[in-house]
């Protein structure tokens, strides 16, 4: 009787945990179908075309676990409280939904915050989950078909805790070489690297409302001012840089410099050739120019070449 009673009850507790999963389930299925997803601190609903109504956070931060005591004791007191009060998405410690694993976690914050920030070190340079997820945040930087549109038009902030070359990071890294943000820590000199990482979380928030489709200006300028058809497919990449000066309350807040590279070399050529006629803009173009953009050897070179 006791046998049959015990046997009774644990087929009881399999039902109710049974229901509950399926329960789980089907609202996260109907969740997903009707537009929303869920990151931390509330859901919220997506448009039509699959951008955000409204970013959540400004900075989405990913880690390894060993440095969870400097992300969540020193890092986000600063960056949370006044005078900063940055919104921060720290998936690996309380922005993240139960049951999803750590790469679409960070997918899904990385959708809803403005910029990504990644705190490596040692032990970040050699755990190859670490390395996928910062693969997966360069992809959503470098790549047209990945990611939401407004990260697009940030950098990519890197905090150096521990001396790391370039080559021992993924190779996706590189070809972000002009869109990192790289911050080496120094704890003798902390108050330093404070300001700097807070003045480019500025930056980005001063662009936020700023955020456009790169490839179209260029279009546009090219069409209205330089008198050049340039088509889609000339373009193979092109985004905003970010900027070299911190920004003043007194300092007017010019727009940032926009980097392209061209398909072919005679796309290159059509707008050289016509360059000059960006000097006699008017109005809203007024004041562009353009010109390659060289390392100091190339340009060194180039220079050597002429003379």
């Amino acid at each position: 009787m006791y046998a049959i009673g015990g046997g009774v009850g644990i087929l009881a507790f399999a039902a109710v945990i049974f229901g509950v999963v399926v329960f789980i389930r089907f609202r996260r299925i109907k969740l997903m179908r009707g537009g929303f997803i869920f990151a931390g601190r509330g859901l919220r609903r997506k448009k039509n075309n699959g951008q955000e109504e409204r970013l959540v956070y400004d900075a989405a931060v990913y880690h390894h676990d060993d440095e969870v005591e400097f992300v969540d004791e020193r890092l986000r007191p600063r960056l949370e409280n006044h005078p900063n009060n940055f919104r921060l998405c720290l998936p690996l410690i309380r922005d993240f939904r139960l049951g999803v694993k750590r790469l679409n976690g960070l997918r899904e914050s990385l959708v809803a915050s403005m910029c990504a920030v990644f705190v490596i070190s040692h032990a970040f340079v050699i755990d190859a989950r670490c390395r996928q997820a910062l693969e997966v945040a360069c992809d959503y930087l470098h790549r047209d078909d990945l990611g939401p549109p407004h990260i697009k038009q940030t950098d990519l902030i890197l905090i150096l805790l521990d001396p790391v070359l370039l080559e021992n990071l993924p190779e996706a890294i590189r070809v972000l070489v002009d869109r990192l943000i790289t911050l080496e820590w120094n704890n003798l000199d902390e108050e330093r690297c404070w300001k700097r990482l807070e003045q480019s979380l500025h930056d980005f928030e001063a662009d936020q409302g700023n955020i456009d489709n790169t490839d179209e200006t260029i279009i546009r300028i090219a069409k209205e001012v330089m008198d050049v058809d340039l088509p889609l497919s000339a373009i193979d990449r092109s985004h905003r840089i970010r900027r070299q000066k911190p920004l003043t309350d007194s300092a007017p807040q010019k727009p940032r410099a926009i980097i392209v590279k061209l398909s072919s070399y005679r796309y290159r050529q059509m707008l050289f050739r016509n360059r000059k006629k960006l000097k006699d803009a008017k109005g809203k173009h007024k004041g562009i120019s353009m010109f390659e953009d060289l390392t100091d050897l190339r340009r060194a070179l180039l220079w050597e070449a002429f003379s």
